[in-house]
């Protein structure tokens, strides 16, 4: 007999974009206080070097994203995420590397 549990969610697409265009504006400020130590341990098992081509899925406000594209500087990055208002907060965190044509940030449906 397993002791496996599936778990499954129903939500839509227009139901996470919605949800999370809620947050998006203090969402930085939560994921230092909450998730530090997990994306330290996500920067450490990915070992992005430069010139490497990345695809972030769940890109958010672009916390780790950042970081990919200021140490990728002679690779490729791209950064996906289904909500619009974590997208424009990610663009606005690279707003200084604006002359940099090494990354893409996209909405995905």
């Amino acid at each position: 007999m397993s002791n496996q549990k599936t778990i499954s969610r129903d939500e839509s697409a227009e139901t996470i974009r919605h949800s999370f265009s809620k947050v998006a504006w203090f969402y930085d400020f939560w994921g230092k206080l909450t998730e530090s130590k997990a994306q330290d341990k996500v920067w450490e098992y990915a070992d992005i070097r430069n010139g490497d081509t990345v695809l972030e899925v769940a890109v958010g406000t672009g916390l780790l994203f950042k970081k990919i594209v200021e140490i990728n500087k002679e690779g490729y990055s791209t950064g996906v995420d289904l909500s619009p208002d974590m997208i424009a907060q990610a663009r606005k965190s690279l707003q200084g590397n604006s002359d940099n044509d090494n990354y893409t940030l996209k909405i995905e449906s």
